[in-house]
């Protein structure tokens, strides 16, 4: 616990140290209304026969749990959109606690009270699972994608794999995997900066995004080079794919840079590989591309 606050802390300060203006006013509120209600229900109310002292410090519990809730979330680097929609859901949640807390603990039969409460309670939850499908959406895609080109990132590929090459072990079935790294992009970077190589790093995301299948998963594994599972392809549809990624890049190179080239490797997925065997197949076919000349495909 006090490892994750620690972790929370020095995120917040890696961020800059900024908390979302809407946390801070709704905390405001928060406390000014929770203590009111708080102090309200403690010098002036009248209990009911039935609720003793635990359960007035129970509730008193919860709404201070909810409070800590508010203020952890105001601490979390989070886009201001998703920390919107939560801190409000959050609030409403608590002021229906506040509510039930008054028609506990001080003499209130007004239905109105009753249907503030179930409503606040309702419209509070829907917000806070609103806004947390956006957070889980939004935490796994910059746990699994490539920030530049868009594509998924060496460490999910890697998890995919493993787990397809499990699966094969028990159901086989051909596929394939195609590795692909730029030709001559250091010169790109070196004669036209790091901002054009960007540009086309960016560029190839969206070529390999448009001549793959919708099931292939397609990953950058580090600087330019570029890996592809085929689940379920022969090595003839792989070759075809490859052929049109180099197509693809001849015909949407950025002006004003020479004409884009890539070396491809491509191999079978066999029954008894291991990630590293795999790699090193396919990896192996992509160097021999590469020394044979610019825009080539090996099939190891």
């Amino acid at each position: 616990m006090f490892k994750s606050l620690q972790q929370i802390k020095e995120s917040f300060i890696q961020g800059g140290g900024r908390v979302h203006r809407d946390a801070v006013m709704v905390i405001g509120i928060n406390l000014l209304l929770s203590g009111l209600i708080c102090a309200v229900v403690l010098f002036r109310g009248q209990y009911h026969a039935n609720n003793d002292t635990f359960s007035l410090v129970m509730d008193y519990a919860k709404v201070i749990l909810v409070l800590a809730v508010y203020c952890f979330i105001a601490f979390i680097p989070l886009k201001p959109q998703i920390k919107r929609w939560i801190i409000i859901g959050v609030f409403l949640t608590q002021f229906s606690m506040l509510v039930n807390l008054l028609d506990a603990h001080y003499y209130f039969s007004l239905i109105t009270l009753s249907r503030i409460e179930d409503s606040s309670y309702i419209i509070g939850s829907i917000l806070v699972l609103f806004g947390a499908s956006r957070w889980v959406t939004y935490t796994y895609r910059i746990s699994t994608l490539d920030k530049l080109t868009r594509v998924h990132n060496r460490r999910f590929f890697e998890s995919m794999l493993l787990q397809y090459l499990h699966r094969l072990q028990r159901i086989p079935e051909q596929s394939c995997m195609l590795s692909l790294d730029m030709d001559d992009f250091k010169l790109i970077n070196d004669q036209y900066g790091h901002v054009t190589g960007d540009e086309v790093l960016r560029t190839i995301g969206n070529i390999l995004t448009e001549c793959a299948r919708k099931s292939d998963i397609i990953c950058r594994s580090g600087g330019e080079e570029f890996e592809i599972l085929l689940i379920g392809a022969t090595v003839s549809q792989t070759q075809d794919i490859a052929q049109r990624i180099l197509t693809e890049l001849v015909q949407q190179t950025p002006t004003p840079l020479p004409t884009l080239s890539a070396s491809i490797g491509v191999t079978d997925i066999r029954h008894d590989d291991t990630i590293d065997s795999l790699r090193t197949r396919v990896d192996n076919a992509m160097y021999q591309a590469k020394e044979l000349g610019k825009g080539q495909i090996i099939l190891a």
